[in-house]
């Protein structure tokens, strides 16, 4: 983070250490397809049932999945693109399984066009972070913003309240069709 940026937004643990960093909310995967795939698709009741899938993945034909009690899965697809919306829209068209932040696909869930899998195996994921540079006085512009924040997205954020997803928490179940 360069020195003159105030406050900034990450996904992940922020490497520099000399940044003040506040978690913000946790950012979870979901593995989903659309009910079109699923219908015609042998049964996905574990993470090696994938290995008969196609998979949609951001790094090419084969991608590693990861998942609870570190477990690793070598998904392969027939379709890869280094854009999450890409992929959203081709598990859209049922052309496979992808594995993506819940920012990306809860409107889809919501409205059943994406049906998540693997509830019980999904990793936790990642979470976001406010950023900023220490300071001992912070300035009231970025104080009021770091507060909007926390209040926007602890302990969950917008794009998951309301899902009917309650496996974003450990030890809970996604829905089910």
């Amino acid at each position: 983070m360069h020195e003159r940026i105030d406050l900034a937004i990450r996904i992940g643990r922020p490497r520099n250490q000399t940044h003040v960093r506040r978690q913000l909310c946790p950012i979870r995967g979901l593995v989903v397809a659309a009910p079109s795939y699923l219908d015609h698709s042998d049964p996905i009741t574990r993470p090696r049932d994938l290995e008969g899938h196609n998979c949609l993945g951001y790094r090419g034909p084969t991608e590693i999945w990861r998942f609870r009690d570190g477990q690793r899965i070598e998904t392969r697809g027939t379709f890869h693109a280094d854009n999450g919306d890409a992929l959203r829209h081709a598990a859209l068209a049922g052309l496979g399984l992808v594995y993506l932040p819940s920012f990306l696909l809860a409107d889809d869930v919501r409205t059943e066009r994406l049906t998540p899998v693997l509830s019980d195996y999904v990793h936790p994921g990642s979470s976001l972070f406010a950023v900023y540079p220490e300071s001992r006085h912070l300035s009231p512009k970025v104080r009021a913003m770091i507060d909007w924040l926390v209040e926007e997205f602890v302990p969950d954020p917008a794009w998951d309240r309301g899902l009917s997803v309650e496996g974003l928490q450990p030890g809970t179940q996604y829905l089910r069709r």
